[in-house]
């Protein structure tokens, strides 16, 4: 069987935020994804009586396309984020831009394989050092076209390129990996964890056709900018199994990061890990079935929902009743329970294809989106309740349509800690290239 890594189109608009994962459609294929993603407000929680749309924004800027990653909070009331094309060379850009979608400036736009921000098609969000600056990694670019880790001054928007992957497989080489998409992480001791997609030493399969390795999982160090590769996967073999990492690893708060692997495993759809941050083992927690009688669902893309309270929360893009599914799973005992089943358009569960993190409103529910599904195939916004399971359906985008607009949410959403949600759609609305917008 042949994989096939997904594929970037850059050619749809956006100013704004968020998260866009390029989706997959069967078992050995990921669909293709265009398109931009902006910001989202959500509303306030306490004493919701239902949404009400209004749409801030519709983009039309050329060949932008935010990254995946929600936005983050910076100094002076801005919001950062990524796009995957725009600038001056068409290879990506940091922005910043006002909660409301206003006073959009571009902080810098990469210079590709040379130049002095080097790197292109950032698809990760960024991630605060807590120390003046914003780092985060590029897909594609420096010196091998491999991929970077970059930080940038939150004051003067100067870029520092501090890493540039090499994809090379010798046991001794540096800066192993290619095609970082997930964000960063931090262990709390002076490090950011991260994953590449590809790259790494790749295990002799003769079925399948193409060369890449299955991804790695690394961490640098911020004081030296040094990148430690720890783990390689290797599909199925007896250790480290799994391929393809996208999602960012979440902390358990018990010296390990938890994350999943897009494909690989026994089967071939996907696992659950967790890595300890001090040994560097890693250890293979859920090996998905598609729509087998347990561990249901296939292709994970999502990071993982850590719940404070023993349990990750996550989704798979497929499987379980075709359409993708909801879980929870036990980080004591490994135990998985499939709580929910997307059904397209169906009378409850409807959506098909989610692709973003979860997120906890602190009220006792969890939201997320679906990037497709519905009868207008735009896809939805839900929560699910954090103790019965039950998944509300709280709107379904319509693209272009009199109310709720916008479509294909992959970013997740965001608390902007005055009470609303912060989030994107990558396409619909006037122009077709995605929407900000809130509800209230």
């Amino acid at each position: 069987m042949q994989f096939v890594s997904p594929t970037l189109d850059i050619h749809t608009p956006i100013t704004l935020v968020s998260d866009r994962p390029p989706i997959f459609e069967s078992l050995s294929r990921f669909l293709r994804f265009v398109g931009l993603l902006i910001g989202m407000l959500l509303v306030p929680l306490a004493g919701w009586a239902g949404p009400t749309h209004e749409v801030l924004a519709s983009f039309d800027v050329p060949a932008q396309s935010p990254g995946y990653g929600a936005l983050v909070a910076g100094p002076n009331g801005y919001y950062w984020g990524t796009t995957q094309g725009g600038g001056a060379l068409g290879y990506g850009t940091v922005f910043k831009m006002k909660a409301d979608g206003t006073d959009l400036q571009t902080v810098l736009f990469f210079t590709g394989t040379t130049g002095t921000k080097k790197g292109r098609t950032p698809v990760a969000g960024l991630v605060s050092d807590g120390a003046g600056s914003f780092w985060g990694t590029t897909k594609e670019g420096g010196a091998g076209d491999f991929g970077t880790v970059f930080k940038v001054n939150a004051t003067t928007g100067v870029l520092t390129t501090v890493v540039e992957f090499t994809n090379a497989t010798a046991a001794v080489a540096t800066n192993k990996g290619a095609y970082p998409y997930a964000g960063l992480v931090s262990d709390g001791a002076g490090n950011l964890w991260g994953t590449t997609e590809q790259g790494g030493l790749r295990p002799q399969q003769p079925d399948l056709t193409f060369a890449p390795g299955y991804g790695t999982i690394f961490k640098v160090n911020m004081s030296t900018g040094v990148l430690t590769t720890v783990r390689e996967f290797t599909y199925d073999a007896a250790s480290n199994r799994g391929a393809f990492p996208y999602a960012t690893m979440v902390p358990d708060g018990a010296g390990s990061l938890w994350g999943t692997t897009y494909y690989g495993g026994l089967l071939g759809y996907g696992t659950i890990f967790k890595v300890n941050v001090s040994s560097g083992v890693l250890t293979t927690v859920v090996e998905f079935t598609d729509n087998g009688a347990s561990k249901r669902g296939a292709y994970p893309w999502a990071a993982l929902l850590n719940d404070g309270a023993g349990s990750f929360w996550g989704t798979t893009t497929e499987g379980g009743a075709l359409h993708g599914t909801l879980f929870k799973v036990n980080a004591t005992t490994g135990v998985l329970t499939t709580l929910v089943e997307f059904t397209n358009t169906g009378a409850s569960n409807k959506g098909r294809l989610p692709t973003a993190a979860l997120v906890n409103d602190g009220l006792g529910s969890y939201w997320g989106t679906t990037s497709a599904g519905t009868a207008s195939g735009a896809g939805t916004l839900f929560k699910v309740n954090a103790v019965s399971g039950v998944l509300t359906t709280v709107l379904e985008f319509t693209s272009n349509g009199a109310t709720n607009k916008g479509a294909t949410c992959f970013a997740p959403l965001l608390n902007d800690g005055a009470g609303f949600w912060v989030g994107t759609t990558s396409s619909g609305g006037a122009s077709g290239a995605g929407t900000v917008f809130k509800i209230s």
